[in-house]
């Protein structure tokens, strides 16, 4: 036990040295705030604020992680047209930032992207426009979108985040930003992996950081099979039945119509990343028992990324 005790202390400071500085987050807020100002001016829409969410709003965020922002309109509601993707567009275009640039990088019916050059950092911002934060939901249902910014910056899932899981979450987020995935895209990846580390450690009371990090690569090892359902929001009964039945099941803690675990079926464009993290995990496990039986090399925590 005094190795595994070592070992998570060095897992600790892998975490920590990967965890954003304060300048990046004073950019990535700098950033936000030039956008916000830019939408503001313009006179096609009228904007009533704008929050961060996701991962940097919790907390769980690395170095590497996108600022969720989510912008929420008085007068509009979804399906948003054209002319209010492109305002947006147009406000990334005319946002001004001392000291850095933000460029447009790309949209869609819910979302405009955009990167920043700020302060020799480079950020990638997500622009959410509410009432729709989360896919699937539609127009008569607004308070989805509240519902779910809420829940991306409270935790508010139906198991208790304490500190030791927010560890648990960054060590499961850097171990899968190393997973070579070929080039697969998967719609909400962190999300995905904060809510797999959480469902796989469910029952971790007294578990050190690399217990609660086996159970997750356990899981990931499985995760085709898989049927989280983590959320205060609304109940089993309210989830579609053509959704319950499917495998993997990863429900958005706001949004009952939305199996996050959707992309990963046959013949969907994530499918292969199934196997990818699966061999990923296979060689991750091997490499940490090695470490338990004594393999000198395997027993720095670094070396199994």
């Amino acid at each position: 036990m005094a190795h595994q005790a070592e070992r998570v202390k060095l897992l600790r400071g892998i975490i920590d040295s990967n965890r954003p500085t304060r300048e990046y987050l004073e950019a990535g807020r700098a950033a936000a705030q030039a956008f916000f100002l830019s939408l503001q001016q313009r006179k096609e829409l009228s904007v009533a604020e704008f929050r961060f969410a996701g991962s940097i709003a919790k907390g769980t965020s690395l170095n590497t992680s996108d600022f969720d922002l989510v912008v929420f309109l008085n007068n509009e509601k979804p399906p948003f047209s054209s002319a209010v993707i492109d305002v947006f567009h147009k406000g990334v275009q005319q946002a001004r930032v001392d000291g850095g640039v933000i460029h447009f990088r790309g949209k869609n019916n819910m979302l405009v992207k955009a990167s920043a050059h700020f302060r020799n950092l480079e950020l990638d911002l997500d622009i959410n426009i509410a009432p729709v934060l989360v896919r699937g939901v539609n127009s008569g249902q607004p308070q989805v979108s509240r519902a779910a910014v809420r829940m991306q910056e409270t935790g508010s899932v139906s198991v208790h985040v304490t500190p030791q899981m927010l560890e648990a979450i960054r060590l499961a987020k850097y171990w899968a930003g190393k997973v070579n995935l070929h080039g697969t895209k998967i719609h909400g990846n962190s999300f995905i992996v904060e809510l797999i580390t959480l469902e796989a450690n469910r029952i971790s009371e007294g578990e050190d950081l690399e217990e609660k990090f086996v159970k997750f690569l356990k899981t990931m090892q499985n995760l085709g099979e898989q049927k989280i359902i983590l959320t205060k929001e609304y109940s089993v009964e309210d989830i579609p039945a053509r959704l319950l039945f499917q495998r993997p099941l990863i429900m958005d803690p706001a949004n009952c119509w939305d199996n996050l675990g959707e992309q990963f079926q046959p013949g969907q464009p994530a499918y292969y990343a199934l196997t990818y993290y699966k061999q990923a995990a296979d060689l991750a496990l091997a490499k940490i028992e090695g470490a338990r039986l004594g393999d000198a090399y395997y027993k720095n925590p670094a070396n199994w990324f």
